[in-house]
């Protein structure tokens, strides 16, 4: 079930869970991203088939932090998700898992997280849709730009999102955003 939250709420929950100071943020409406990014950005799909259809390639996960939050009963990472011919930076993702909505065996392929949460979810036959809350842009500051190996001050749109499952649990949140289009 869609829970609206304040998506600058959602980015400094994910961000701050994970120790990272929230980066400034300005919020857009979708009609205000660059025509390139409004192709990847808005709509109800999933970014990893959205991402891998756009760059003709498949994409893999880099795990740059991750925590297990018993307060929010829910596995917060920190990825990038880069080409896997190139290893291109293509986006990078904050995201929250509400552990409990999936059987045991499948929260613990999200820990290991050798693959996007995307793909998990469509090897384990789950079907999702995306929810868009809000759009916005962002420049990296120099820790978020160094962990992610891309330049500081680089300027990447994005979107606070919701993943669905067909039922309408929520599957996931995230504040996900991209360097290139």
């Amino acid at each position: 079930m869609i829970v609206r939250r304040d998506p600058l709420q959602v980015i400094a929950e994910l961000c701050g869970t994970l120790g990272f100071a929230t980066p400034a943020v300005e919020l857009l409406w979708p009609e205000q991203l660059p025509s390139a990014f409004q192709r990847l950005l808005v709509h109800n799909a999933g970014m990893t088939s959205t991402l891998e259809r756009h760059w003709r390639d498949s994409v893999c996960l880099e795990l740059l932090s991750d925590d297990i939050s018993v307060e929010h009963r829910a596995l917060f990472r920190f990825v990038v998700l880069r080409t896997q011919s190139s290893a291109q930076s293509v986006e990078i993702a904050f995201i929250r898992i509400p552990l409990e909505s999936f059987a045991p065996a499948l929260r613990s392929r999200f820990i290991e997280a050798e693959q996007p949460f995307g793909t998990l979810l469509a090897e384990a036959g789950i079907r999702f849709h995306a929810s868009p809350q809000a759009y916005f842009t962002c420049e990296l500051d120099a820790r978020l730009a160094e962990k992610c190996g891309l330049s500081e001050g680089a300027r990447l749109y994005g979107r606070v999102n919701q993943l669905l499952g067909d039922d309408g649990v929520l599957l996931c949140e995230t504040a996900e955003a991209l360097p290139c289009a």
